[in-house]
């Protein structure tokens, strides 16, 4: 999950080219001979425009081309939706907002979520966010507001719980949490590759399909999909999850001005003869976790600190 904002982009095909870009940023525009090698270009078109937010995630107003093995794993027209942002609330008061305690390995619930508020110790940008976690240890919760509530029907908002969250004095608008009854689980395909790690202590898998031949990053088994579909449901655990629908649902929430923040992809499906059990890493314990993040963060820094200086040096005017 990306902790940055959340930005709509455009894209278009013209005489074997294709454009992308970013709808608030006009400025902001990529083309590439295919949609990968567009988009590709889009994050170092963004950072060179000077934005303060690092970490933006795009998303489209309509489907993008789709990639070689899309095809099969598009015969249902699902899309997942998320919040993104920075987020914060009282670890302490974390605690007791499952029934059960947190698995001492891994870090994640191991009980289902009670009626407990969480309290939110800082202001929330846009209207459907997240919260950040000590050191990506824990779950991930969506957070919407009182505004994009009232974007659901009945229906949609009776497929799901919704908590109301304690804000921050003086706080004007009003969030609640997504809580699911039930969840579809993650799937894996016999030829997808895949990024995660399992818990053998608890039990948790979580993980996405990091494949450069696919368009999506989550999936379900087509076996696993409840039947009648409903207007809303859960994939994924209940630490991390993500809020599926119908493609054209998700993009008409996706334009309404009480969507800002709201991170979206496509959902594949796969068929009963491609689904697999996933492998996965053994997960480290929550010190090795805290120290290879800390080691990310900085391999991370320093290369942006490089194409930082290469960009700089790139722009001097030569003698």
């Amino acid at each position: 999950m990306s902790e940055g904002r959340t930005y709509l982009c455009s894209w278009k095909l013209d005489s074997h080219v294709y454009t992308i870009w970013v709808r608030s940023r006009p400025g902001v525009r990529v083309s590439g001979l295919t949609f990968s090698q567009a988009y590709d270009k889009l994050i170092y078109k963004w950072l060179e425009s000077g934005s303060d937010d690092c970490e933006p995630t795009f998303t489209f107003d309509r489907s993008p081309p789709p990639e070689p093995l899309d095809a099969k794993y598009s015969n249902i027209d699902l899309m997942w939706f998320e919040g993104t942002g920075y987020t914060s609330d009282s670890s302490e008061r974390r605690e007791s907002l499952f029934d059960g305690p947190r698995c001492a390995w891994c870090g994640e619930p191991t009980g289902p979520r009670n009626d407990s508020k969480r309290q939110l110790t800082s202001t929330v940008e846009g209207h459907v966010s997240a919260c950040v976690r000590d050191n990506f240890v824990g779950e991930s919760p969506i957070l919407v507001s009182r505004e994009f509530l009232n974007l659901l029907s009945n229906e949609e908002q009776q497929c799901l719980d919704w908590i109301p969250c304690v804000g921050v004095p003086r706080s004007r608008k009003q969030f609640f949490e997504a809580r699911p009854r039930s969840f579809v689980p993650y799937a894996a395909a016999i030829e997808l590759e895949l990024s995660g790690w399992r818990c053998d202590s608890c039990g948790a898998k979580v993980f996405s399909i990091r494949d450069p031949r696919t368009s999506f990053l989550h999936a379900v088994s087509q076996l696993s999909l409840p039947q009648p579909l409903p207007a809303l449901f859960a994939i994924g655990s209940r630490g991390h999850f993500q809020i599926g629908a119908s493609s054209s649902r998700i993009r008409e929430l996706l334009s309404s001005k009480y969507s800002r923040g709201m991170n979206a992809g496509r959902l594949g499906v796969v068929p009963p003869s491609l689904a697999i059990a996933p492998t996965l890493r053994l997960r480290e314990n929550e010190a090795d976790q805290i120290r290879l993040r800390q080691e990310r963060a900085a391999e991370d820094k320093a290369e942006l600190d490089k194409y930082v200086a290469n960009l700089i040096a790139s722009s001097r005017p030569k003698k």
